[in-house]
C-alpha cells in the first residue's frame, strides 16, 4: 500500500491524514477531530510526505520518521536488518499484531512501524541501535525499550497495557501443581514443560514473564503443550522427592516420565524447543537411498532401529530411549527389511545398529555394532548407546563433551578440522593416535584408556591449564587421570606414535608430575597456619611427615569468613606441635580427588600414615567441635598447648 500523508501544522499540534487530495472540507474536519485529540506538538511543518505500508506496518525512513512518530500518541517501532534471522522470525508475528491493533471494540488503535536500520543509518545511530531486532515504544515524545514478548499476542497485550489505564492482564496460563495433583496431572499429558521455582529467586523472577508468554503461545497451538509450575519452597517435600538441585529447574515430561530440559530461557526459545520436543525423536525411513544418505553424511553417532512392527514393545522402548537422548545421537528407524539388508547387511529385524560418522571410522574398527535384545528396557538401550558412543579415537568438541567423561583419557590437541578440504591433513596426525589407541585396546586392555583429538583453538583454556598455551609445537598432548589430575607432554618438533606411546607409559609408571591450577606459592610463610597452593599441595600435605588439619575455603564465602576466628584459634593452639594446620583457597587451586569438596568451608584431618584417605569433618563448625574432631583422629606424640 502506498499513500500520501497530509500534515497540517497548527499552533499547538500536528495532524497526519492520508489522502490523495486536500480541500477545505477535509482540513476543517481534520481540525475539528484534532481539537479533541492528544497528538504531540510538531512545530513549523506543513506539507505532504510519502509513506508505504507493508502488511499494516508503517515503513519509516529518514524523510518521514519524525513527522509520523511525533504525530502519534503512541507508536511501536521495530528497528531491523534485512539479513537478520531473528528479524525474519519476528516479521510475521509483528505483522499479525499490527493488523489486530488497527482497532476494534476490544483492541485500541495503535500503529506499528518499522525501520530498516541497515539502510537508515542516521536514525539507527540517533537511537543507539546496536543489535537487531530492537523495538522502541514512542509515547508522548519519549521513547523507551519495548519490554514485552515477541509473539503477536504478546505484542498486542503489551501495547494494550501501555495505553489502557484500566488494563488487567489476562489470567495466567501456567498451571500450578502441588504434591497431591503433581503425579496425576503430568501422567495424563503427552508432553508438558514443568518449572520448580522459589519466590525469592531472582532468576525465577526473570524467567516468569518469558515462561508465561511461552505458555500462552503453546496453549494456542492446535496441539496444545501445557506448562506447569511448582513453588519449591511451599512444596519442599515434592522438590526433595524430585531431586531439584536449584532454582529455577525446568524439565520436560511425557506421560509423567521426566526428561532433561536444556533449551533457552526466553519466550521464543522455549516455544521452539517445546515444539521440537513434540516431534518424533527418530526419523522413519522407507527407502534405501534415505538410509545410505544418513550413513554417509551423519555428523554424530547414528543409531538405526530395524523393527518387525512399529507397534512392538521393542520399538516403544527404542523411542523412549531416543527421547532421553535427543540431541546426543541421530536416530532413524524402519520396518522395511530390504532397506537395512541392502545398506547395513542385516540378516533379520528387531535389531539396533550403531555407526560412527564415516570420517571417524578406522580400519581397526567394525563398521557397525548391533544390539538384538528385544526385551531390553529403555535404560539398557541408553547404556549401550553411551558405552559405544566414542570411536577408537574420537573427535572431542564443545558440543559433545558429555561423551568424554571416562578416564583415564588422552587428548591430542592440534589444528583439527574435519571439513572436506582439511580432512586429509587432520587424519595424518589422527592416524598416529589410532596406532597407539589400537595397541592399548588390544594389548593393554586393563588400562581402558579413552583417546580423542581436539581443536587447539577451541580448547585454548585447557592448554592454558596445562601450561601449553605458548607451546611452539604443532601437536600437544594431555593425559587426564581425572578431571583435575592432568599431565602435559613436553612439546616436540615431530609428533608420531612412538612419542605418544612413551608419554603415556611415563604417566602410567608415575614418572611425571601432574599439572594443577595454582596460585603462586608464598615466598615466606608468616602466619600460624601454612598457606598451601596447588603446586605445593604434594610437598605440604601428601609428603609431610606430620598429621595435617587443612581448611578449604573460598574468598567470597560468608561461612568461611565466620569460621576464620575459630580457625585462627585452632592454628594457635597447635602451633609448635607435630600437627600442621593449613589452609587452601579452593576456588583458585586444584588438589587431589581424594579431597572431595561439595561446599565451603570443608575441613579435613590428614593422618600421617594414610595421606590418601583424609577424614572429613562433619558437624557444627565451632572451636570446641573441631578440637574434639582433631583429637579423636590424631596420631601425634605431644599434647597440644592449652593456652589461647
Amino acid at each position: 500500500m502506498h499513500c500520501r500523508i497530509i500534515v497540517v501544522s497548527m499552533k499547538d499540534s500536528a495532524v497526519c491524514w492520508a489522502s490523495s487530495e486536500v480541500d477545505e472540507q477535509h482540513l476543517r474536519a481534520a481540525k475539528e477531530d484534532h481539537a479533541e485529540s492528544e497528538i504531540p506538538i510538531v512545530e513549523g511543518y506543513g506539507g505532504t510526505i510519502d509513506i508505504k505500508v507493508d502488511s499494516d506496518v508503517l515503513i519509516l525512513t529518514n524523510d518521514n520518521f519524525d513527522i509520523i512518530v511525533n504525530a502519534k500518541p503512541i507508536i511501536l517501532v521495530n528497528f531491523y536488518a534485512t539479513w537478520c534471522g531473528h528479524c525474519k522470525k519476528l516479521a510475521p508475528e509483528y505483522e499479525r499484531a499490527a493488523t489486530r491493533l488497527k482497532g476494534s471494540d476490544k483492541v485500541p488503535r495503535i500503529p506499528l512501524a518499522k525501520v530498516d536500520a541497515s539502510v537508515e543509518l542516521d536514525i539507527a545511530n540517533r537511537f543507539g541501535i546496536t543489535g537487531y531486532p530492537t523495538l522502541l515504544v514512542f509515547q508522548k515524545g519519549v521513547h523507551r525499550e519495548y519490554e514485552g514478548g515477541m509473539t503477536a499476542e504478546a505484542i498486542v497485550e503489551e501495547m494494550k497495557k501501555l495505553t489502557d489505564p484500566n488494563y488487567k492482564p489476562p489470567p495466567t496460563v501456567v498451571k500450578v501443581l502441588v504434591m497431591h495433583n503433581f503425579t496425576i496431572a503430568l501422567a495424563r499429558e503427552k508432553l508438558a514443560l514443568v518449572e520448580f521455582y522459589a519466590p525469592w529467586c531472582g532468576h525465577c523472577k526473570q524467567l516468569e514473564p518469558e515462561l508465561e508468554r511461552a505458555a500462552r503461545t503453546l496453549a494456542s497451538r492446535p496441539d496444545p503443550i501445557p506448562v506447569f509450575k511448582i513453588d519449591a519452597v511451599a512444596e519442599k517435600d515434592l522438590a526433595k522427592e524430585e531431586n531439584i538441585p536449584g532454582y529455577p529447574t525446568l524439565f520436560v515430561t511425557r506421560y509423567g516420565v521426566k526428561f532433561r530440559y536444556d533449551g533457552p530461557r526466553d519466550e521464543s526459545g522455549i516455544v521452539d524447543y517445546m515444539i521440537d520436543q513434540g516431534k518424533s525423536p527418530s526419523e522413519y525411513l522407507e527407502r534405501q537411498p534415505q538410509l545410505k544418505n544418513h550413513v554417509k553424511r551423519t555428523e554424530t553417532t547414528l543409531i538405526v532401529g530395524a523393527f518387525e512392527s512399529l507397534k512392538s514393545k521393542f520399538f516403544e522402548r527404542f523411542l523412549e530411549a531416543a527421547n532421553f537422548e535427543r540431541g546426543n545421537f541421530t536416530f532413524v528407524h524402519t520396518d522395511k527389511f530390504d532397506v537395512v539388508n541392502a545398506v547395513l547387511g542385516l540378516k533379520k529385524m528387531d535389531i539396533i545398529a550403531l555407526l560412527q560418522p564415516e570420517w571417524l571410522r578406522s580400519q581397526f574398527e567394525t563398521v557397525r555394532l548391533v544390539y538384538n535384545h528385544a526385551k531390553a528396557q529403555s535404560r539398557d538401550l541408553q547404556d549401550w548407546f553411551h558405552a559405544h558412543s566414542v570411536p577408537l579415537v574420537g573427535h572431542r568438541t564443545r558440543k559433545n563433551l558429555w561423551k568424554y567423561n571416562k578416564y583415564p583419557m588422552v587428548v591430542v590437541y592440534y589444528d583439527v578440522n574435519f571439513s572436506h578440504e582439511y580432512r586429509a591433513d587432520t587424519q595424518i596426525t589422527r592416524r598416529h593416535v589410532l596406532m597407539v589407541a589400537r595397541d592399548y585396546r588390544d594389548y593393554h586392555s586393563d588400562e581402558e584408556l579413552t583417546f580423542a583429538v581436539s581443536n587447539e583453538e577451541t580448547f585454548m583454556d585447557e592448554l592454558e591449564m596445562l601450561k601449553l598455551a605458548d607451546s611452539p609445537a604443532d601437536v600437544n598432548v594431555a593425559f587426564y587421570a581425572s578431571p583435575k589430575e592432568r599431565y602435559a607432554m613436553e612439546p616436540v618438533d615431530d609428533f608420531d606414535a612412538g612419542v605418544l606411546r612413551k608419554f603415556i607409559e611415563d604417566v602410567l609408571e608415575g614418572k611425571l608430575k601432574p599439572v594443577r591450577k595454582s596460585q603462586l606459592a608464598p615466598k615466606k610463610q608468616t602466619g600460624l597456619a601454612r598457606i598451601v597452593v596447588g603446586s605445593t599441595f604434594e610437598a605440604e600435605v601428601l609428603k609431610e611427615k606430620k598429621d595435617i588439619f587443612i581448611f578449604f575455603y573460598a574468598p567470597d564465602c560468608g561461612h568461611c569468613k565466620n569460621f576464620m576466628p575459630d580457625f585462627k584459634k585452632i592454628a594457635k593452639k597447635y602451633n609448635g606441635t607435630n600437627l600442621k594446620v593449613a589452609k587452601l583457597d579452593a576456588a583458585h587451586n586444584e588438589f587431589p580427588d581424594e579431597f572431595a569438596i561439595t561446599g565451603y568451608p570443608t575441613l579435613f584431618f590428614v593422618p600421617t600414615g594414610d595421606k590418601k584417605n583424609p577424614v572429613k569433618f562433619v558437624g557444627e563448625r565451632n572451636f570446641e567441635n573441631v578440637i574434639d574432631f582433631i583429637e579423636k583422629n590424631r596420631n601425634g606424640k605431644s599434647e597440644p598447648r592449652s593456652e589461647l
